[in-house]
């Protein structure tokens, strides 16, 4: 079973609370089982070769011109999509506003619950 890590990004930069985010799922991973995999919406790669050292055993990019600053539909569609092709026992979002404003959609999109 995988954890899916929404991984944050500000002006181009990944922001530490990922890097919390990233250490939680690592400390998970230990007793879940699977892997960690990171999804970075971004319009151009901010640096996600960085994500391993956080924890991440896996990064997927979700790449467009359109995801550069937040944008709710298209962040959700992209870890929506994620989800949806791992099948995750978890996912994680960091305690940001942004993070707290993206999972509650995600959670409905997909039908699950959410917990804060």
């Amino acid at each position: 079973m995988s954890i899916l890590v929404f991984v944050e990004q500000r002006g181009g930069r990944i922001r530490s609370v990922s890097n919390e985010a990233l250490g939680l799922a690592s400390r998970l991973k230990g007793a879940l089982g699977g892997e960690v995999v990171a999804i970075l919406p971004c319009a151009s790669d901010p640096g996600a070769g960085s994500l391993g050292a956080a924890g991440a055993d896996k990064v997927r990019l979700a790449a467009h011109p359109g995801l550069g600053s937040y944008d709710p539909a298209g962040y959700t569609r992209a870890v929506v999509a994620a989800a949806e092709e791992l099948e995750p026992a978890l996912i994680l979002f960091p305690a940001s506003s942004l993070g707290k404003d993206l999972a509650p959609r995600v959670a409905a999109r997909l039908g699950v619950g959410l917990a804060s």
